[in-house]
């Protein structure tokens, strides 16, 4: 099973994605995103280049988990790196989209921006994350891919998660 967690910055995708390791201990993989841009030190300015790198090395560990895990939950995933390699630079990584059609995912959790925002160095549209929300949602369609919006107080996003994974593990 692959749960994808996505959406705009801080709509609660680690949040959920922490809350849905630790009751079903299915293998996280965590934003890689982070790790990288936390150890530049340019006070985490980024360039196309970066987002590429940051491409290669979340797939790799992805391939490396799809392999060895039989559930994987994503903190992010190709969306993420599609999306912002088009928002923040009207370019594309070539082939992403293709990998994107194929990739398959058991569930797609599209995280609504209704979460306060928390403040982090990495995020970058405190303003902006309703129209962000409503692109990831185009994105989503155009890709054919189904997926559930996650909306409400953290207790009922928690309620429709769990929902979701105890329906899909009754159709497996």
């Amino acid at each position: 099973m692959i749960i994808l967690f996505c959406g705009p910055e801080s709509s609660g995708k680690s949040t959920f994605s922490k809350y849905l390791e630790k009751q079903t201990h299915f293998h996280l993989i965590r934003e890689y995103a982070r790790d990288y841009l936390n150890t530049k030190p340019n006070n985490f300015k980024y360039e196309f280049v970066d987002l590429c790198a940051i491409y290669s090395e979340h797939e790799k560990n992805y391939q490396d988990k799809v392999r060895s895990e039989n559930h994987i939950i994503l903190d992010s995933d190709l969306m993420n790196m599609m999306f912002w390699t088009e928002e923040k630079f009207g370019e594309r990584i070539p082939g992403l989209r293709k990998r994107l059609q194929r990739r398959k995912y058991d569930l797609i959790f599209l995280c609504k921006p209704d979460f306060p925002w928390e403040a982090d160095p990495l995020r970058e549209n405190e303003n902006d994350r309703l129209r962000l929300f409503f692109r990831y949602q185009k994105k989503l369609k155009d890709l054919s891919h189904d997926f559930i919006v996650l909306e409400g107080t953290q207790t009922q996003k928690e309620v429709l998660i769990m929902e979701q994974i105890n329906s899909q593990k009754t159709t497996l």
